[in-house]
């Protein structure tokens, strides 16, 4: 389900992250969870990513997951 949002037009993460998580205007995400690990991961996403201020904590811990394939 995180790759549906992190790809759908209402939550768009793909705009700054790239379609895979390879960078661009924002940080590169692939293998971020491996570096920050689940609570750093969201800690970051959640004071540090913009739009995720209307994003539900359920949805950014789906997204998170998704990261983790990354």
């Amino acid at each position: 389900m995180g790759d549906q949002y992190y790809h759908s037009e209402q939550y768009r993460c793909y705009a700054c992250h790239g379609m895979h998580g390879e960078g661009g205007q924002g940080p590169k995400l692939q293998g971020i969870a491996k570096k920050l690990g689940w609570e750093a991961l969201m800690r970051k996403a959640t004071h540090m990513c913009p739009p995720t201020g209307a994003c539900p904590p359920n949805v950014l811990q789906d997204i998170g997951r998704y990261l983790q394939t990354l």
